[in-house]
Formats: C-alpha cells, sequence, structure tokens
C-alpha cells in the first residue's frame, strides 16, 4: 500500500513561496512537489492556528469542534470559571488517527499542534 506525506506548514504562503521556488532557492521542497501535489487550503473563522489545526484533524469547523482560541474556559466548581489552554481532549469531534488506527494503518505524527496530551496511535508520535 503506497504511502502518504502530509505536511502542514502553518502560516506558510504561496505568494511567498513561489518566488522561492522559481529561483531554485527551496530544490527540497520542488522535489517533493514534483513528486507529489500542492495546493492552498482555506483558512477557518476564526483564522489562527488554534481553530485551524483541530479542523485539519476532524474535518469540521470550530462550530463543531469546539475549539476557537489557545484558552477554553471551564467551570471548576459551580458558578466558578477558569481559563486552561487547549489539549487534544478539547476537540469534541472525531479525530482521523482513530480511523487510521481501526484501519490497522501505522502514524508517524510530528509536532502536530493539539496533540497533548498524545492520542493512542498505531505508530508514533511526538506531541505539538
Amino acid at each position: 500500500m503506497p504511502r502518504v506525506l502530509l505536511i502542514g506548514w502553518d502560516g506558510a504562503d504561496w505568494r511567498i513561496l513561489d518566488p522561492m521556488l522559481a529561483a531554485g532557492a527551496l530544490p527540497n521542497l520542488q522535489a517533493l512537489i514534483d513528486r507529489g501535489a500542492r495546493g492552498v487550503l482555506k483558512s477557518t473563522i476564526p483564522t489562527h492556528s488554534w481553530s485551524a489545526w483541530p479542523s485539519f484533524l476532524t474535518g469540521v469547523e470550530p462550530a463543531d469542534h469546539g475549539v476557537y482560541d489557545i484558552l477554553e474556559s471551564r467551570e471548576t466548581r459551580p458558578g466558578t470559571w477558569k481559563q486552561f489552554p487547549v489539549t487534544y481532549r478539547s476537540i469534541r469531534s472525531r479525530t482521523f488517527i482513530p480511523d487510521l488506527n481501526a484501519a490497522g494503518r501505522t502514524q508517524l505524527l510530528v509536532n502536530v499542534p493539539l496533540t497533548f496530551p498524545p492520542p493512542e496511535v498505531n505508530g508514533r508520535l511526538v506531541a505539538g
């Protein structure tokens, strides 16, 4: 079965990368593009990483996965709310990670945001 390498480069912009590729300044990236594909992804609203990466992991909008910002509010006692950093557990929708596990696919996830605490994977995960 073929392997898939997906690179999510947070904040990268083809308007900056294309001139660098044309000048030959990024030969390794050009080689990956030549052997695969590239694309432009539409971001989420809000457009920052803390809501976009859970959308990548789940395939749904922030309204469905519930992560909008770097902090979330939780009730610690009745009537008392505190803010905590968002984590993998903050994501309210199913991610593709358990689906790959169920399919028996070996995974290597490196520094993918919001993968801490690390979910169970069939393979290796360096939490991001």
